[in-house]
């Protein structure tokens, strides 16, 4: 093998480490939106077991997606792997006679803190030139992130004004809704016609039918269907995502 050939070696399996690396960041930032999202459902629900079954599922998975992110990546994963290690075992939603099921307000901030950071470090790792497998798990990031932080501060009393400024800068509901619908028609174009195509449009139906909820906070909003629908959502971009690797072996 010539030195030429061994640098271009070298080269190819860098990247292809990088992108491995990229794929366990997004499904780490995908697992702990949906942690989010349960753990405030098992509170709305008056401690529904499902919504605890799912927050422990979530959070395992976030776990496994974080251990293959810091072997893959140690510089960058060494300090998520810190931040998670300390706020995963206490979140938890715990009932008192006096309050009901709530979530502490200190692991509230924290956690909110940690899917903004994730988020925006996910979203940086996104280029034009990502495969389209990471297309599709970014854009269940987009959904699971949008979806977690609506659960989050529509079950606060102080609404939107819980939020800091640098949480609100780093994941703008509006703004990544808006990418969402815009990564979904990407990969509509990409996928052309036939059943991906379908599982998109549907995903595209289904998201803009609690939009509004979601983006807006509203107090009104009916949880359990968002829950349910991003669920489907969720099931339809898996499929298109399973669908493209299938066409592409």
């Amino acid at each position: 093998m010539t030195k030429i050939q061994r640098f271009t070696l070298i080269i190819l399996c860098s990247l292809s480490w990088a992108a491995s690396a990229n794929t366990a960041l997004y499904q780490h930032t995908q697992a702990v939106g949906q942690s989010m999202s349960a753990l405030y459902m098992q509170g709305l629900s008056e401690g529904n077991v499902k919504y605890e079954r799912d927050l422990e599922f979530y959070k395992q998975k976030a776990n496994e997606a974080l251990a293959d992110y810091v072997r893959q990546d140690p510089a960058n994963g060494a300090e998520l792997s810190k931040l998670w290690g300390d706020l995963k075992d206490n979140i938890q939603a715990t009932y008192t006679d006096e309050f009901g099921w709530h979530i502490d307000a200190t692991i509230r901030r924290d956690f909110r803190s940690y899917l903004s950071s994730i988020y925006q470090q996910s979203l940086n790792q996104l280029t034009p030139t990502s495969s389209v497998s990471d297309q599709y798990q970014f854009a269940l990031v987009q959904m699971e992130s949008v979806v977690a932080r609506f659960f989050d501060i529509s079950s606060t009393h102080n609404g939107p004004y819980s939020l800091s400024n640098t949480d609100f800068i780093k994941l703008n509901p509006e703004v990544v809704s808006r990418e969402f619908k815009q990564s979904l028609d990407k990969l509509a174009k990409l996928a052309g016609k036939g059943a991906t195509a379908k599982d998109l449009s549907s995903a595209k139906f289904k998201w803009k039918f609690i939009e509004k909820s979601v983006v807006n906070y509203s107090g009104q909003s009916a949880y359990f269907l968002v829950y349910a629908t991003k669920n489907k959502i969720q099931k339809a971009l898996n499929t298109g995502q399973t669908l493209l690797s299938h066409n592409n072996q």
